[in-house]
C-alpha cells in the first residue's frame, strides 16, 4: 500500500491551461472550513527534537455562507509551491489558486450538534488532496477533522516545512496525533459546543488507518481506506462497527480482511469495481481523461460512507444496504454480528 501512494507520487499530475476541477456538489449545503494548528506539549517530534505539531483543517455544514470568501484549495500554497513540483508533480502549482473548492472560509458554523469525524490522509501525500471527499462528508452534516502528520506527508507548520520522514512513524505514534487533536477538539471554545463528542468516527486512507485508535473508547465507528489494521488489532478485532472500502487492484486484501473472523462488532467490507488505491483522493479528478469514471469513482466511496456514518452514529439502520444497492459498482458483505 505504501508503494501505490509512491506511484501516486511518481505519476505526473499534468496542469492544463484551465485550473483542475474538484468534485461538484451533490446538494444544496453550504460547508465552512477553517485551519488550525496545534501543538502537544507532551510528545516530541522525532525529528525536529520539539514538541509536536499538527495542522488540521476542519470542515462543517456551515449556518450561512454570507459575507465570507472562498476557500482555497491549498492554503500554504505559496509555503509549498516547491514541493508541489517536486514530490506532487505538478508542473504549475500555481494553477491550484484556482481550485473551486465549493467552500467558505472561516464561515460560521451550523447551530446544531455535529457527529465528528477524524480524517487521516496517507503516505506521502497531504489533506488538500482529500478535499473533494472530506467536503462530500460536511456537507451530509458531519464536522469533519483532517489532519496533516509531519513526517508521513507534506505540511507546512509554523516554523518550518516538513515532508516525508526517512524513518517511518510508527501507528502508535500517528494514532497518538489522532487522539490529540479529539482532545484539543474538546478544549477549542469555538467549535466545542457544536460537536457531538458522543458520535465520533475515525477514518483513515492508506497508512492514514491508524487502527489503534479505534480501541479508545470514545470512537464509535471506524472506516479503513484501503488500509490495513496493525497486527495486533487483526488478531484481535475490533469493539466498533468496521467498513472497509477496498479497490479491486493493486492492494493486500489478506491484510484489510483479515480482521474480520475476529471482530468483536459488525464489519462491512465494500468492494468498488474499477477503483484502485487512490480513488479516494483528487488525483484523477486533475487527469481530463479519466475524469468522469474518476468522478464517478469518488461520489460511490463518498456515498457509502456517508451511509456507513449515519447507519453507525445515527442510527438510520439498513443505510448502507440501500446505499450499495444504488451503486453497481459497489459490492457489500457483511461480517460478525
Amino acid at each position: 500500500m505504501r508503494l501505490a501512494l509512491a506511484a501516486f507520487l511518481l505519476n505526473a499530475l499534468v496542469a492544463s491551461a484551465a485550473a483542475p476541477r474538484l468534485l461538484e456538489p451533490a446538494g444544496s449545503q453550504a460547508v465552512g472550513t477553517r485551519k488550525l494548528t496545534w501543538t502537544d506539549a507532551e510528545r516530541n517530534d522525532p525529528v525536529a527534537g520539539a514538541p509536536r505539531q499538527v495542522v488540521v483543517q476542519v470542515w462543517y455544514p456551515a449556518r450561512s455562507a454570507r459575507g465570507t470568501r472562498p476557500a482555497p484549495y491549498i492554503m500554504e500554497l505559496d509555503a509549498l509551491r516547491g514541493d508541489l513540483k517536486t514530490r506532487l508533480r505538478f508542473d504549475d502549482p500555481a494553477i491550484l489558486a484556482d481550485v473551486a473548492t465549493h467552500a467558505s472560509l472561516n464561515a460560521p458554523i451550523a447551530d446544531r450538534k455535529l457527529p465528528v469525524v477524524l480524517f487521516s490522509h496517507g503516505f506521502g501525500t497531504a489533506r488538500a488532496m482529500y478535499t473533494s471527499f472530506v467536503r462530500s462528508l460536511a456537507a451530509a452534516g458531519y464536522f469533519v477533522a483532517a489532519i496533516d502528520h509531519p513526517g508521513m506527508g507534506v505540511v507546512a507548520l509554523e516554523d518550518r516545512l516538513a515532508t516525508p520522514y526517512a524513518q517511518a512513524l510508527t501507528v502508535p505514534y500517528l494514532s497518538a496525533d489522532q487522539r490529540f487533536v479529539l482532545d484539543q477538539l474538546r478544549r477549542e471554545p469555538s467549535l466545542r459546543d457544536h460537536l457531538d463528542f458522543d458520535q465520533v468516527a475515525m477514518i483513515g486512507h492508506s497508512r492514514g488507518f491508524l487502527s489503534p485508535t479505534c480501541l479508545d473508547p470514545r470512537i464509535k465507528a471506524c472506516v479503513n481506506l484501503n488500509g490495513a489494521p496493525a497486527p495486533e488489532e487483526r488478531e484481535k478485532g475490533l469493539a466498533v462497527p468496521l467498513l472497509t472500502v477496498r479497490a479491486t487492484r493493486g492492494d493486500n486484501a489478506q491484510l484489510q480482511t483479515a480482521i474480520y473472523p475476529a471482530m468483536r462488532a459488525p464489519a462491512y467490507d465494500v468492494v468498488v469495481a474499477g477503483s484502485h488505491h487512490s480513488s479516494v483522493t483528487d488525483r484523477d479528478l486533475f487527469a481530463p481523461h479519466v475524469r468522469d469514471v474518476a468522478e464517478r469513482r469518488l461520489r460511490v466511496i463518498s456515498a457509502v460512507v456517508v451511509a456507513f456514518l449515519d447507519q453507525t452514529l445515527r442510527g438510520r439502520r439498513d443505510e448502507l444496504q440501500r446505499a450499495t444497492g444504488r451503486f453497481a459498482e459497489a459490492t457489500l458483505t457483511v461480517h460478525g454480528r
